[in-house]
């Protein structure tokens, strides 16, 4: 069924450290690394501080992004979903980057449908919607608008 929620993980189990970091950049770029987005650009993102052989360089993210991508990451985790839709609702309008992020992300826009798909049955008589769920499926509308108006999302989303 399409509503199921916590498959793939124990409740609460939750992947942390390096580990989560590898799995979001790995989701967000693909099994191939950041290298994979951009062609022959010598696997390094344009703007990207070069090191010398030697040199250890300094992640140039912006301060949050690492909190950006953990709740990114938990939109896939039901028992994480309801306050990571929140959060990032909520940032939406601050994040430039954010429409991207959710597009390019494994399974986050299939997360998004979810929420929508699972309160169609408490809308029919009688209705049975919850304050949560319908805050959890407009901040997924919210989101889901983010992606739609986003000048490199947009073509693929109409897709």
């Amino acid at each position: 069924p399409l509503c199921v929620r916590g498959r793939g993980r124990a409740p609460g189990q939750r992947v942390t450290g390096r580990e989560a970091d590898h799995r979001v950049r790995m989701d967000y770029f693909g099994a191939q690394g950041p290298g994979s987005l951009l062609g022959s650009g010598g696997g390094r993102l344009p703007g990207a501080p070069q090191a010398n052989p030697g040199q250890v360089v300094v992640n140039s993210r912006p301060p949050g992004a690492d909190e950006v991508y953990h709740l990114v990451q938990d939109l896939r985790i039901s028992e994480h979903r309801e306050n990571a839709l929140l959060e990032l609702s909520k940032r939406r309008e601050s994040l430039t980057d954010l429409a991207p992020i959710l597009w390019h992300s494994f399974g986050t826009i299939v997360a998004l449908i979810q929420e929508i798909v699972c309160i169609y049955p408490q809308l029919s008589p009688p209705p049975t919607l919850t304050a949560p769920a319908s805050n959890r499926v407009c901040n997924s509308l919210a989101l889901l608008q983010c992606v739609a108006s986003h000048p490199e999302t947009r073509p693929l989303f109409l897709k």
